[in-house]
């Protein structure tokens, strides 16, 4: 069975719950973050459900994620690695 790409675009880098609640843990998630007020925001990222519950622990453990998600106004240091193109 192939794993699944879901991907979607916001202005910020942003974790749908509803969204990665249905994903398989090897399933990858792109963000394309565009149109964000500092330019240094934006980016692809691309990660796996698996790299999103190990890396962003405290994001899939907020308030905010659980309301339905959860989104970063400054794309943290630990994102970079996930950032596949500028």
């Amino acid at each position: 069975m192939e794993n699944k790409i879901y991907e979607y675009s916001s202005t910020r880098l942003s974790f749908r719950k509803n969204i990665i609640d249905n994903m398989k843990e090897n399933d990858c998630l792109i963000i394309n973050v565009r149109g964000a007020v500092d330019r240094n925001n934006e980016g692809v990222f691309k990660l796996t459900k698996k790299q999103i519950f190990e890396n962003f622990e405290n994001v899939v453990k907020s308030k905010a994620y659980k309301d339905g998600g959860y989104n970063y106004q400054t794309t943290p240091q630990k994102a970079q690695r996930f950032r596949i193109r500028q």
